[in-house]
This record gives structure tokens, C-alpha cells and sequence, in this order.
């Protein structure tokens, strides 16, 4: 059998993961490039199948990490802000619960004047505004090694397109069919990271 011509992908900045910060990133590095007249590629992989699909679906976010996105973004965000008019804690026992309100609560927990999002709107949002800006955000694309290779970091894309016994499916993509390859790498922690 014929092994699959390995395919290559070149960027100038790779960002791995589109989450808030990853996509946040990506838009900061197209806007710095604008800004000091540089044309360069920005390139953002996901494992997801589309903007915000694996995320918690919602968040509590300070209003100050909204306004600092606004030197990177076209428009205003689209997705409803609700804003956090209390808070406290509740400790919930089997019979009872004890009221913790904000003020003995440690700084970093205390969000009355924040707002409440949908994360995953947030990461549509986003998206939308890395295509206006030029980045290319590529979906369905999980990471499963990043190496050092002579002088650029190389991402691995892993085997995709098997069933669940195993069998190859349409679209199938062999291990090691795909590289990107990049001078300057951005990666973003999610919960289950490339090692």
C-alpha cells in the first residue's frame, strides 16, 4: 500500500488552542504585525470542530479583560454581558446551609460589578474577529506532539478519521501526515495539553 505524502503547513506565529487566550493572542500578534508594518502568517490549531464547542459554557469575567481586547478588535461583542449585581457563597449541608456574604469573602472571589458570559460566545466572537484580522484558525486540528526541529517548532497533528473499531472513515488523516511548522510558538494551556 502507497503511504499518504506527508502534508506541510508553514506559519510565522502558531498559537495551539482557541480558547479566550489563545484566540486573544493570535489577534495581538496580527495587530503587532500590522502595527510595525510586518507581513506575517498567524496560525491558531484546535482540537474542537468549531469556535467554542469545548468549553465551559459559561463565566465570570472583570469588565478590564474585555476592554484591554479592544485595541485588537473591529466591533463590540456581540453575545449578552450580564452584570453581577451580588455575589457571596453557600455552603450546602444536608439539612442547612450557611450564607457567606461578599464582604468576608477573600478579594478574589468577590465579582459584584464583573460580568457573567457565555464562554463559548465569547470564543465565537473571537473567532470572528481572527478571520477579519487575517488569522487562520484551523479546526479539528489536535496537537499531539510539539518538537524543536533545527531552528523551528514543529506541531504534530495525530492520526484522525477512525471509527470507533478502529477502521478508517472517509477524511481519514494518517499519524504523521501533518506538520506545522513555525519560528515562533505561542502555546496556551487547556485541561488536557499536548506533553
Amino acid at each position: 500500500m502507497k503511504q499518504p505524502e506527508e502534508y506541510t503547513l508553514h506559519t510565522d506565529i502558531l498559537v495551539i488552542g482557541a480558547g479566550p487566550a489563545g484566540l486573544a493572542a493570535a489577534l495581538a500578534a496580527a495587530a503587532g504585525m500590522r502595527k510595525r508594518g510586518l507581513s506575517r502568517s498567524v496560525t491558531v490549531l484546535d482540537k474542537s470542530g468549531a469556535p467554542g464547542t469545548h468549553i465551559l459554557s459559561g463565566c465570570v469575567i472583570h469588565r478590564s479583560a474585555l476592554a484591554r481586547l479592544h485595541p485588537f478588535v473591529s466591533s463590540a461583542p456581540t453575545f449578552p454581558a450580564v452584570s453581577v449585581s451580588r455575589d457571596g457563597i453557600r455552603f450546602l449541608f444536608p439539612r442547612r446551609s450557611i450564607y457567606l456574604p461578599s464582604r468576608l469573602l477573600p478579594v478574589n472571589l468577590r465579582h459584584a460589578g464583573d460580568v457573567v458570559i457565555s464562554a463559548g460566545s465569547l470564543c465565537r466572537w473571537l473567532d470572528a474577529e481572527c478571520a477579519a484580522a487575517g488569522v487562520d484558525v484551523l479546526y479539528g486540528s489536535p496537537v499531539s506532539r510539539i518538537r524543536r526541529d533545527d531552528k523551528e517548532w514543529v506541531a504534530d497533528i495525530p492520526e484522525a478519521g477512525l471509527d470507533k473499531n478502529g477502521a478508517r472513515r472517509a477524511g481519514y488523516k494518517p499519524e504523521g501526515g501533518c506538520h506545522i511548522f513555525c519560528v515562533n510558538g505561542k502555546f496556551h494551556r487547556g485541561t488536557r495539553s499536548p506533553k
